[in-house]
């Protein structure tokens, strides 16, 4: 049978069914392209025309594929266009030869693998992000752990395929006709095999949009290929691999995850302003003119971006470590590693970390010096919550995120500074900086966080004068506060650790166990009362007048007065029920008692209910603002927390 590039016409394209295509061919996914992403929805669209062309005659027009002839290997494609659903369809066949492997046995050597014994070859080779998955889970049809999110779709393809193949409707024999012959590919070479650099952009803007993170791979990749640069091109093969799998540890695979991991990393490598930072692939094409020719220019950018990919892989294993605890895997022992592990609980429990992630990427660069990345982290955790999870210090969640990542970048590329050789000071302020580049930013951040939330403000920040709209129980740090206060007590009255990582559990992660979930819940209910006091009155709204307690997934608090809502929690925080047995839940069960003794000769008229409130959430706030001052306080700041 003649190969594909005998029967193309002049204009370098013709239509082929999937045979006449893979017969005596092979096809390779270059590394520029994107690893394996079709989902089910993409899976199901497919079965349903498939299944629908099934009931039509003659040939179906499916789609086009474009791809450069390989010139070191004889009838060999590299694929550009269509390789998503190439290596689809062939993860079916696959499916439907094991389904019945003498049946459809013409399948293997076709579609699979070609060869004689120790000499086989793969008829479509994946790049290298997804070969190791492609080669164990459909070649060898074999259980694979998958690293990333390929992966995890090849594995998903390849179990629907499966499991469609078993429905009591589906006759395989018939599926595998129609795939085989009446789906019908426009197959396009183009003339120049430099053209397909221009083409791979233009293709994909359009079909499933790429990430930054996967358009900048792409295009440095493309360099390299462009100015025969073939090192970088396998480095950055190699730490990609990482890349993704450091991301899949941090369960951020998502376009938008990839998006703001990618810009947290150009921000510290390059200088770049806030807005630019997130079109990461336009400012990489500027910084890399493909078109200058001059050797020295392109050494210089290949090093550059040589470096920024190292950067990034360094990058994206600190990020595994930020938000997944359970692959902290860092060589330090005893107790650097404690202290690192402990800074890393803290700062994954705070509910926003988009305007410090910069300087956490920046700080963790500089693991050379463990002593003093802990001391930053340890400041960091302070400045966030002071700045960003406090309510209403700033009108915008992003203000003053500029400064923060100018610290970022500074901190990262000027690594060597030191105040004898270079005086300055701090932006805000303007305190004198005695040291090397870890007193620069330590001293930066301190100065940054008194100019916008000192003492006074911070207090204010936990208070509800009347006529302010604000509930705190729509607070987004209301919980790691209630946490980070359970922990404090715990550790000070019943020398007991705290659990963070149910902190960090989800409604959607907490099954039907019981002891499953914390939640935040009103100690005079929003409801009880209503009439006379509304859910959005004063009190109710107050930092006070809320409590964590641990409860199973399946119980919910009444609306019972005070005095019926306090022993209900009570009663639920008791061993069984109560998922961590809370302090703060027996504490409020104490100031309760205080309060109601001392309201005992009173008339239980409305104001009465109220007036307790008001003194219940007037004594624990009062626990709270010290406990706050001390645990997130400034270097500067000498205040003294009380035990209760």
């Amino acid at each position: 049978m003649p190969s594909i590039q005998q029967e193309l016409t002049v204009l370098g394209s013709k239509t082929f069914n999937l045979k006449e295509l893979f017969t005596n061919n092979y096809f390779i996914i270059p590394d520029y392209q994107r690893g394996y992403s079709w989902e089910t929805e993409h899976l199901e669209d497919l079965t349903k025309d498939i299944l629908n062309i099934t009931k039509i005659d003659g040939k179906h027009y499916t789609g086009t594929i474009v791809a450069a002839i390989n010139e070191s290997t004889s009838n060999t494609y590299e694929l550009v266009d269509g390789q998503q659903r190439l290596t689809t369809l062939i993860i079916f066949l696959n499916e439907i030869y094991h389904y019945d492997p003498d049946l459809f046995k013409d399948i293997y050597p076709i579609f699979i693998s070609r060869g004689t014994k120790g000499n086989e070859r793969n008829v479509l080779t994946p790049n290298i992000e997804t070969r190791k998955c492609f080669q164990y889970a459909i070649i060898q049809h074999q259980d694979f752990n998958a690293e990333t999110k390929s992966h995890e779709s090849i594995i998903n393809a390849s179990k629907y395929f499966k499991e469609f193949l078993r429905k009591d409707d589906v006759d395989p024999s018939v599926i595998y006709n129609t795939i085989l012959t009446k789906l019908n590919f426009l197959f396009f070479t183009p003339e120049q095999n430099r053209e397909i650099g221009i083409m791979f952009e233009v293709i994909n803007n359009r079909g499933k949009q790429l990430s930054e993170l996967e358009k900048i791979k792409n295009f440095f990749i493309y360099y390299a290929t462009v100015h025969s640069r073939e090192r970088l091109r396998k480095e950055i093969n190699l730490r990609w691999s990482d890349i993704q799998i450091s991301l899949s540890k941090a369960h951020r695979t998502s376009n938008d995850d990839e998006n703001a991991f990618l810009r947290y990393c150009f921000i510290v490598f390059f200088k770049t302003s806030k807005d630019k930072s997130w079109y990461v692939y336009d400012e990489c094409k500027e910084l890399f003119n493909v078109k200058d020719c001059n050797e020295d220019y392109i050494d210089n950018a290949v090093d550059r971006m040589r470096d920024f990919v190292e950067f990034v892989a360094l990058s994206a294993k600190h990020y595994s470590w930020f938000f997944n605890g359970d692959q902290f895997d860092i060589v330090y022992n005893g107790e650097i590693k404690t202290e690192l592990t402990r800074c890393l609980t803290y700062l994954r429990s705070q509910p926003t970390y988009a305007s410090i992630m910069p300087l956490y990427l920046s700080i963790m660069s500089r693991l050379d010096i463990p002593h003093q990345v802990v001391r930053l982290l340890n400041l960091l955790e302070v400045v966030n919550m002071r700045l960003y999870v406090l309510p209403d210090i700033f009108r915008r969640a992003d203000s003053k995120q500029a400064d923060m990542f100018e610290f970022a970048w500074e901190f990262f590329n000027d690594r060597n500074w030191n105040s004898e050789n270079d005086p300055a000071i701090t932006y805000y302020n303007q305190v004198a900086i005695k040291g090397d580049v870890f007193e620069w930013l330590f001293e930066n951040l301190v100065q940054i966080t008194d100019a916008f939330c000192p003492e006074n403000r911070f207090i204010d920040n936990l208070e509800l004068d009347y006529g302010e709209s604000f509930n705190y129980y729509r607070w987004i740090g209301i919980r790691y506060f209630l946490s980070c206060y359970e922990e404090h007590i715990r550790s000070q009255k019943a020398k007991r650790s705290f659990e963070w990582k149910r902190l960090l559990t989800g409604k959607k992660n907490i099954g039907h166990n019981k002891n499953d979930q914390l939640s935040i819940e009103h100690i005079w209910a929003s409801k009880n009362m209503e009439v006379e006091f509304p859910s959005d009155f004063h009190t109710k709204r107050r930092l006070g007048n809320f409590v964590l307690c641990g409860l199973s997934s399946n119980i919910s608090l009444s609306n019972k007065n005070i005095p019926g809502k306090i022993a209900q929690l009570e009663e639920l925080n008791g061993a069984g029920e109560g998922a961590l047995d809370m302090i703060q839940v027996a504490e409020l069960s104490k100031i309760f008692r205080l309060v109601d003794n001392e309201m005992t000769q009173r008339r239980k008229t409305k104001n009465y209910w109220r007036e307790m409130a008001d003194k219940i959430c007037e004594q624990r706030e009062e626990v709270f603002k010290k406990f706050a001052l001390e645990r997130w306080k400034l270097p500067n700041e000498k205040t003294t927390v009380i035990n209760v």
